[in-house]
């Protein structure tokens, strides 16, 4: 492949949304989930800009989660370069009907500005961040857990001996010794 196609094909999807979703098709489209770190150092403006264009309408919900997957990527100076395009994408990420495009936004939403994951996806007011509140609820009523799902015991405690299970528990009572 030579520099002058190459050349081509960058102003191709910087200049038009439908060979954008193309592009993004052809190098996102595969069933590797971990394939998007493939695309962010080709993301510029005009490039963020048509994924804008078509996020809503052209994208199918793995192009869109690979999307945003893949500004985790992007060097931090391209990130601050690109902030207004990536808070339009993230933006419309929110509001995306799809429950799996919701969740990944919540957790990558901080990033761009903050450099950092979101951790605690229950804390939002979104459909999604609901979803995960009442996941989260009825695991611990169906492991009895009184508190965060975070101190239930590990898998391993069903093979261990009684004294050594109750021992894994924060809250249990510790023997005092003299």
């Amino acid at each position: 492949i030579n520099a002058e196609y190459m050349g081509r094909v960058l102003m191709e999807r910087e200049r038009d949304p439908n060979a954008c979703a193309e592009w993004l098709h052809n190098k996102l489209g595969s069933e590797d989930p971990w394939n998007a770190p493939a695309i962010s150092s080709l993301l510029t403006s005009d490039t963020l800009a048509n994924i804008r264009k078509i996020f809503a309408v052209r994208l199918d919900s793995n192009l869109k989660i690979k999307v945003l997957l893949s500004l985790l990527s992007m060097k931090r100076k391209d990130i601050d370069a690109l902030q207004s395009e990536i808070k339009a994408i993230l933006d419309l990420a929110a509001k995306d009907t799809d429950d799996w495009v919701q969740a990944v936004y919540e957790i990558v939403k901080d990033f761009p500005t903050a450099n950092t994951l979101s951790s605690n996806i229950t804390d939002g007011t979104t459909h999604v961040t609901a979803l995960f509140r009442e996941h989260l609820q009825r695991i611990e009523r169906e492991l009895h857990v009184d508190g965060p799902v975070s101190r239930a015991l590990p898998q391993e405690a069903l093979y261990r001996n009684t004294s050594i299970v109750a021992d894994m528990r924060e809250d249990a009572p510790r023997p005092e010794h003299f």
